[in-house]
């Protein structure tokens, strides 16, 4: 089951990086006085189930911070759906100024062409002369996940593997897959049939590649295509780590002989860290304090911190 609240990030260290600052939970008192003291009044801060705090908004220019943390609240659904950008394809489900991170839901996967065997997921911005978004996916709190047999799909930032990993399928002398055998140390797939791999960097945008493991065990050859993944279905997925369940494992082996789980399966959810850009600003790096203005302008309570946060690709100004 995943956890509701803000994910309990640890600090880890990254190479040719500074060390990345401990993001610290607060106390409550401290957390909830971080919403600006005067919001406007034509400023909504809930849409649905979904509080909206600041620096995020929606509608008016000054209801948020800048674009990139400008929401829209859907109200064509019952209840509305709080929506990042103007896609609609991630919904925000909770937003966590504790470490400023969010959990955000993909209607979608991974697009994988079986002709050319590559993809690519986004939360925006990788097209030319877009802005790139305030936000990455969370190192470590998300996870790669394939399924099918005898392919192996590794997902790629920069041109470099940052993860990836394979799965395998045997054959019984009447022709049909070997599949369904999970993992006892926590995780779902032992790669059979499906497997699992960490997001140990954060990025915006990942490339994806896909490849046809032809295998010969020695006995009889189950049929195949010229799609990767064989006669199971091929699933590449990024989910927020703990999603992936024995039942949705299975159903989306065997979507035809397996019951469809009753929840999970239309909203993938992933976990976000964000921050308010500030592209190369001059800080202290040892105590990561910010500018006075910067620390003036964003953090909205006396009660609060501001910090200047380095992630591989992001580097902004957070409230602690």
């Amino acid at each position: 089951k995943l956890k509701q609240g803000p994910p309990n990030i640890m600090p880890r260290k990254s190479v040719s990086m500074v060390i990345i600052a401990v993001l610290l939970l607060s106390v409550s008192m401290a957390a909830a006085a971080r919403v600006p003291a005067a919001v406007a009044p034509d400023c909504n801060t809930t849409c649905g189930n979904v509080k909206v705090p600041y620096p995020f908004g929606m509608g008016p220019r000054h209801c948020y911070r800048q674009p990139g943390f400008k929401l829209i609240c859907d109200h064509r659904s019952t209840p509305p759906r709080l929506l990042l950008g103007d896609s609609g394809e991630f919904e925000v489900a909770d937003i966590f100024l504790e470490n400023n991170t969010m959990r955000v839901r993909s209607s979608h996967g991974l697009n994988v062409s079986t002709s050319t065997g590559r993809g690519r997921w986004s939360l925006g911005g990788d097209r030319v002369g877009v802005q790139p978004p305030p936000y990455v996916l969370l190192p470590d709190f998300n996870e790669f996940i394939l399924t099918g047999c005898n392919v192996q799909a590794t997902l790629v930032r920069d041109g470099s593997i940052v993860s990836g990993c394979a799965s395998f399928c045997s054959a019984t002398n009447d022709g049909e897959l070997v599949t369904g055998t999970f993992a006892p140390n926590g995780t779902i797939c032992s790669n059979i049939g499906c497997c699992q791999s960490t997001i140990p960097i954060d990025d915006a945008t990942y490339d994806v590649r896909i490849r046809r493991l032809d295998l010969d065990d020695g006995g009889p050859r189950p049929k195949v295509d010229a799609a990767a993944g064989g006669d199971l279905p091929l699933n590449v997925i990024i989910a927020e780590t703990g999603w992936l369940s024995q039942d949705i494992a299975s159903y989306l082996n065997n979507p035809e002989h397996s019951p469809r789980p009753k929840a999970g399966l239309r909203r993938v959810p992933v976990i976000l860290q964000w921050a308010v850009p500030h592209g190369a600003a001059t800080t202290d790096l040892d105590t990561r304090a910010c500018p006075g203005d910067a620390a003036r302008s964003i953090c909205k309570s006396t009660n609060s911190e501001c910090r200047d946060e380095a992630y591989y690709t992001l580097r902004g100004y957070s409230c602690q």
